[in-house]
């Protein structure tokens, strides 16, 4: 659980008992040729876990001090082990039991120094640290309360990154619109009040998303960018460390409820809050929700996968079946339809240009370039195919359709000297058809493409995930993005959609 720390109010210069890391390597030489001409330095004291800091004065006195302030807070072996000139200064400690420090010094401005010292701390102790001193080359420390908000705006900011909450943009633990922005959504997602306030319930909920805290600490460093002996971390004292299962385990039963229901809400998955049952198997949970029944696994680094539980009659198979036509649409419907509004959702942010206002300024340039007589094009091409006309049941004209893509993708293949400049005519064809509102044909076109340019799957997948066909095809939707997600890099499309297609059951 998060558990934040006690405000406490020091003078500048005041040591502070901390708690957390292990040393951030000082390269000796460059450190002391730092000290000579410091105007800030810490001193710090792994037995008594202690540190006292001291800026604004002459580099003998500010020894002196800093030494005597680490004395006094307990320190019984104080060393000097960051000095800088000129800039700001902080210091974090780990969230208890942990003891130990991360400092920095040197930097431009108090935001960027509580941050460096925060992911120092975190970095090495692997928990949740809180800024404990904030101080400038004057000697004048921030107070507690500027220091403890702008701690829980980072800590937030840095939980919405890793759930990949749309609308989150920096790490500066500054709470700007577009910090808000992305809190509402995750609150509206997980049912909350959506205030875009961060309180207690905001990051106990997030971490509760996260399945703990562990993740936080992965890929945080910033010990190569930082001069030597600008920054040292060091832990003194390690609590043992649980699993997430013996963590979850130990839980009182409605907060491990509350727990694993959030981790599948914020997948926007349906599950009431808290769930109504969960239990430990083969380091596995199976969780029961009103709406359905989940099974959810740890991995080693930190993520989780969550899977569908087989429904009653139905049995788990490696891969899904080879349907088509009415069969595929049935089984559409049966497994997949309740992800349909979401899933859609998500295509359609990653299709952002095709709202009606970019499809009209990319015909726009067409007709400039291109004239009016290139897209009468796309309409006589739309003739030659009977399946745009056909007054088949949508599932039926669907089967067909499938089967005109693939024609037209074997006659693009045997075209000589390659297909480019008619690939190029499909791509402002599926524009014009999105933009006169003709899916079937948009559908055409979009599939060509795809087959050629994975990451393009993302515009069919609109389509056959929405009812403006009258029907959908969701089995086809995953397809698409494996073969996004297979490419170099992975398309994002790809990657927000695939997890509700994680081991569906099957018929």
């Amino acid at each position: 659980m998060i558990a934040l720390p006690p405000l406490r109010f020091a003078a500048a210069r005041r040591p502070a008992r901390m708690g957390l890391l292990v040393a951030a390597c000082v390269a000796l030489l460059g450190f002391m040729a730092g000290r000579a001409a410091a105007d800030a330095t810490i001193y710090y004291s792994a037995d008594g876990n202690a540190y006292g800091w001291c800026a604004g004065g002459s580099p003998g006195r500010l020894d002196s001090c800093a030494r005597k302030w680490c004395v006094e807070g307990g320190g019984k072996d104080c060393r000097a082990v960051v000095a800088c000139r000129g800039g700001w200064g902080a210091i974090a400690r780990p969230q208890e039991p942990a003891e130990g420090i991360g400092a920095v010094c040197g930097l431009s401005d108090a935001g960027s120094a509580r941050i460096a010292a925060l992911v120092l701390c975190m970095t090495e102790t692997r928990t949740l640290c809180w800024t404990d001193t904030t101080f400038n080359r004057r000697g004048s420390s921030l107070d507690q309360r500027s220091n403890r908000a702008f701690d829980r705006v980072f800590q937030a900011q840095r939980m919405l990154q890793l759930l990949e909450i749309p609308g989150w943009d920096v790490f500066d633990g500054a709470l700007g619109p577009k910090t808000k922005a992305a809190i509402r959504t995750f609150q509206v997602r997980l049912g909350m009040v959506e205030d875009g306030a961060v309180s207690d319930e905001l990051l106990q909920a997030l971490a509760d998303a996260l399945g703990g805290t562990d993740m936080l600490f992965r890929s945080l460093d910033l010990r190569t960018v930082l001069r030597p002996g600008q920054s040292y971390a060091h832990l003194s004292h390690a609590p043992p460390k649980q699993s997430f299962n013996a963590v979850t385990e130990n839980l009182p039963e409605n907060r491990r409820l509350t727990r694993l229901a959030r981790m599948i809400r914020v997948r926007e998955l349906p599950c009431g809050i808290p769930a109504r049952a969960a239990r430990l198997s083969d380091g596995k949970w199976t969780i029961t929700c009103a709406e359905r029944e989940y099974e959810l696994r740890q991995l080693e680094d930190g993520s989780s996968k969550i899977a569908f539980t087989p429904e009653a009659g139905t049995e788990r198979k490696d891969d899904p079946p080879a349907l088509t036509g009415d069969a595929a649409a049935a089984f559409s419907s049966a497994y997949y339809g309740w992800v349909g509004p979401v899933v859609a959702e998500k295509l359609l942010r990653f299709a952002s240009d095709w709202s009606d206002d970019d499809l009209a300024d990319q015909l726009d340039i067409l007709r400039e370039l291109q004239g009016e007589d290139y897209l009468e094009k796309c309409r006589k091409m739309e003739k030659t195919l009977p399946v745009l006309t056909s007054g088949a049941a949508p599932a039926a004209r669907l089967h067909d359709l499938y089967e005109a893509v693939e024609a037209e993708v074997r006659r693009l293949n045997a075209t000589p000297d390659g297909p480019q400049d008619t690939v190029q005519l499909h791509a402002d064809c599926m524009t014009l058809a999105r933009y006169e509102k003709r899916p079937w044909a948009a559908l055409f076109f979009s599939m060509v493409l795809a087959e050629g340019f994975p990451v393009l799957g993302v515009y069919p997948s609109v389509i056959l995930s929405s009812e403006e066909l009258g029907v959908t095809d969701f089995e086809r939707v995953r397809l698409y993005a494996e073969s996004a997600n297979d490419e170099t890099p992975p398309a994002e499309w790809a990657k927000a959609v695939l997890p509700f297609f994680l081991d569906p059951p099957q018929k």
